[in-house]
């Protein structure tokens, strides 16, 4: 026989139902907002990386035949016996560059994101990209139509080191120079 107070206490049917289905809800709810915070960073990966594939494709349809002399080194270059290549090779080997530092940037962020949780390292990525693409000549040559001198130089900020490394052989330079002045003296 069942007592009074063992009916009363036990969840009815409905009830447990009802909770269940709020529970569900509520998870339901907390990993849509989970999966719509982890992709709302990766849609600015998403767009540079659709412009720079957009600016790959402008600049094989342009075939630019100039010559480059002394383009530097790249994993996506092919040079002459010369040391030239043509202006397409170059463009092309700069849009993949940065294609790459982009996508291989992102992917290390949204990994991060997943495994730890963090969003500030994909806002600041995706904010960070967006001073990368205003940096990419090839988009500034055949996007946007501006001149601009070939090879072209990496940003001086991009290499502390090699600044570093600079400044103390001026450094160097100078002190040698230095006690022969002393000495004709």
């Amino acid at each position: 026989m069942v007592s009074y107070w063992s009916s009363c206490t036990a969840a009815s049917p409905i009830r447990s139902t009802a909770a269940a289905n709020r529970r569900r809800r509520r998870r339901q709810r907390q990993r849509h907002r989970r999966v719509a915070a982890a992709n709302a960073p990766s849609v600015p990966f998403r767009q540079a990386a659709c412009l720079l594939q957009f600016a790959l494709l402008k600049i094989a349809a342009a075939k630019d035949s100039t010559k480059v002399m002394n383009p530097g080194d790249s994993q996506h270059l092919t040079k002459a016996e010369d040391g030239s290549c043509t202006a397409m090779e170059y463009d092309l080997a700069k849009a993949k560059e940065t294609r790459t530092q982009l996508l291989m940037g992102g992917c290390i962020c949204i990994g991060v994101h997943y495994k730890f949780g963090y969003m500030q390292p994909l806002l600041i990525t995706c904010i960070m990209n967006l001073f990368h693409l205003y940096d990419c000549k090839p988009l500034h040559i055949h996007l946007l139509g501006k001149k601009v001198e070939r090879p072209w130089a990496a940003p001086a900020a991009a290499n502390p080191l090699q600044q570093w490394a600079e400044k103390k052989k001026a450094e160097a330079a100078a002190a040698e120079a230095e006690p022969e002045t002393k000495k004709r003296k």
